[in-house]
């Protein structure tokens, strides 16, 4: 359910989906609109008209990212005073190019398509500057998009099969109809989160982990064929998990997967037939916090203890990354590129 306002355009969406993953069948146990509350969103002054601008030093007014140049970027968390957060542009270079919205979850992200953000339940179009509240997202976390832009997969509470406690599944959310379908299901408490979409968009990989104390098999890194959207229930598998924990990224052709082993260790792993392959590893010195493969494939940005560098993935060397210092606070989120 959408609350308040809507985009226009939404009623003309059709689930076209990734490769093979649509149409989705909604599962009993979604999201259903009786059970949404009611939020007003907040709305966000953003001028429609203002074409790309010069950076200046306050977060309004926001740049047009259609309009920027061709290239690559990152996103970045800034806060200003060290409270409000804002979705920063950066270049490959390092230069700042201006503010995009204010934001509430440091996992901010943009679609695909350079024209949505998903923040919290919040999405906005970034073309005309329209923020909507989706009830059916409050309460969800790490929302991240389908290839197609018309998508995401997020992590929701969700009663578990044995019905003795809340435990966090998989959902498909739609813009198309808003509705929300589980893909993941245990009849045992297990939490899945930390979910990224391949860019091929056959592929869904994400952290699974046992919602108890103590280690166990199924810890880890799953994936998910999205064939299994014509039958949800059928998704979720009780294999065990790769040791492989968040932030995984994938290869920008789908092939690779990469994620980090054991906070000083990035591993990458080839797709093969639904099977997780060990291609390469790379070693580092000191704990490795974060990680993103570039858009062009050629480069990992990792975020360690000791700053920003870029890992070149044929060669497996280092060079070191400075964005620019914003605020009081920044942090980068996603590498993409304008074309």
């Amino acid at each position: 359910m959408i609350i308040k306002r809507t985009f226009p355009l939404f009623l003309i969406f059709t689930l076209c989906g990734c490769s093979a993953s649509l149409p989705l069948q909604k599962s009993p146990s979604s999201p259903t609109s009786s059970a949404t509350a009611t939020l007003s969103p907040t709305n966000t002054p953003f001028p429609t008209s203002t074409l790309y601008l010069t950076p200046t030093p306050t977060p309004v007014p926001f740049i047009n990212i259609s309009l920027l140049p061709p290239g690559e970027y990152f996103t970045e968390d800034v806060s200003i005073t060290g409270e409000d957060m804002y979705l920063a542009v950066i270049s490959i270079n390092g230069d700042f190019k201006g503010y995009l919205a204010k934001i509430i979850d440091q996992y901010a992200q943009l679609s695909p398509d350079l024209r949505y953000l998903v923040d919290t339940y919040y999405i906005t179009d970034l073309s005309s500057g329209e923020k909507t509240a989706f009830a059916n997202l409050k309460g969800c976390s790490s929302a991240y998009w389908a290839p197609d832009s018309k998508h995401l997969i997020t992590s929701c509470p969700t009663l578990d099969t044995t019905g003795t406690e809340n435990v966090d599944s998989l959902y498909v959310f739609s813009l198309a109809d808003h509705s929300m379908t589980q893909i993941t299901y245990s009849p045992y408490p297990k939490n899945s989160s930390g979910a990224r979409w391949s860019p091929d968009g056959k592929w869904i990989a994400y952290e699974g982990v046992e919602a108890r104390s103590g280690e166990s098999a199924y810890n880890g890194l799953h994936i998910i064929n999205t064939k299994c959207f014509n039958k949800p229930f059928t998704c979720w598998q009780g294999e065990a998990g790769i040791d492989l924990r968040r932030s995984i990224t994938w290869s920008p052709d789908g092939h690779y997967l990469a994620g980090i082993y054991n906070s000083y260790e990035i591993k990458v792993f080839q797709i093969e037939e639904g099977s997780i392959i060990l291609s390469r590893s790379y070693p580092m010195d000191l704990q490795i916090d974060w990680i993103r493969w570039s858009p062009h494939g050629d480069q990992i940005v990792i975020s360690k203890s000791d700053g920003y560098f870029l890992l070149d993935v044929k060669a497996g060397k280092l060079m070191p990354f400075k964005p620019p210092s914003v605020g009081k606070i920044s942090q980068l989120v996603d590498w993409f590129l304008v074309p």
